[in-house]
């Protein structure tokens, strides 16, 4: 089969012919039909240490199931969650295992999707809604993270207001998301660009200096956080918290289920998310030396 390798971090990407996928138990074979760029791929391929290459990159993707689907009949539409439980550790043996401390990510911990066929564990197949285009589907996985700090915070809703600061991805997909349910969202890159507005019923932050916003924005509801960052600013003030009535809740990064959710919100809104131009497969290289960075996902055609 063929896949795209990742020789070394900014290095050539050349296409080859390699082994099939060795089957084991527990894992399913799926012939891909495209494969996925996203600013994970773009930062493993730019700032990666030389231990993790050569690689097969792609973080994504969608096709068909070959064998060993359990409940999914073998020849079903699948899609790729990309996040592979360790299965050991505390959380993986109580069933928890979108909390697994120890997973990895394809295309980034391990061989990743930019190939005709990939092989991962049952648990990280879904199967496509029929409505949805592959890569309408494959572009859910950028959107997952979202719903699941937009679930934190709170069903977006007419009436209620939310506002959503960060530049990273996670924050625009939210700001997408949130937008199509309701009209009363506020977006924004920095703390500073909300603090004319509000109260807020729920504030999601994403990577945002988490000290500046509550101290300067008035918040009476929910402050959700993923990766807060406090080097750029003074403490927080604890009183400001009991005056406003505000509640800060971390959220960590998205499971199975939020993808699974994401995927049937999108099939039954229609809402189709924002994907770059596909490239073919051994147009991979051109494509990730010559982004900046990747903001839309990109589709990688393998049929």
């Amino acid at each position: 089969m063929r896949a795209a390798i990742t020789q070394a971090p900014r290095g050539a990407i050349s296409v080859e012919q390699v082994a099939e996928p060795q089957r084991r138990s527990g894992s399913v074979l799926v012939d891909l039909d495209l494969s996925l760029l996203t600013e994970t791929d773009w930062t493993t391929y730019a700032t990666g240490s030389d231990t993790l290459f050569p690689l097969v990159q792609g973080s994504g993707g969608v096709g068909t199931l070959a064998s060993g689907g359990g409940s999914l009949i073998v020849g079903s539409r699948v899609a790729i969650w990309p996040k592979v439980a360790c299965g050991r550790c505390r959380f993986c043996s109580v069933g928890r295992r979108d909390a697994c401390i120890d997973e990895a990510t394809l295309g980034r911990d391990r061989n990743g999707t930019l190939a005709d066929q990939v092989l991962v564990p049952r648990d990280n197949v879904v199967q496509v809604p029929s409505a949805l285009a592959p890569e309408v589907a494959a572009a859910a996985i950028d959107y997952a993270d979202a719903w699941h700090l937009l679930k934190e915070a709170g069903e977006p809703r007419v009436g209620r207001s939310l506002a959503i600061v960060g530049s990273a991805p996670a924050a625009h997909a939210a700001g997408r998301i949130a937008t199509h349910m309701s009209d009363d969202v506020v977006l924004s890159e920095s703390p500073e660009g909300l603090a004319r507005h509000g109260p807020y019923d729920a504030i999601v932050a994403v990577g945002g200096a988490v000290a500046r916003l509550i101290n300067a924005l008035a918040i009476e509801g929910i402050l959700v956080v993923r990766n807060p960052s406090h080097s750029d600013g003074p403490g927080i003030d604890a009183s400001a918290l009991v005056e406003r009535r505000a509640r800060i809740v971390g959220a960590g990064p998205a499971g199975r289920q939020d993808f699974v959710e994401v995927l049937r919100w999108i099939g039954d809104e229609r809402f189709v998310p924002p994907i770059g131009g596909a490239v073919p497969l051994d147009g991979v290289g051109q494509a990730l030396n010559g982004a900046a960075q990747i903001t839309d996902p990109v589709p990688v055609l393998l049929d």
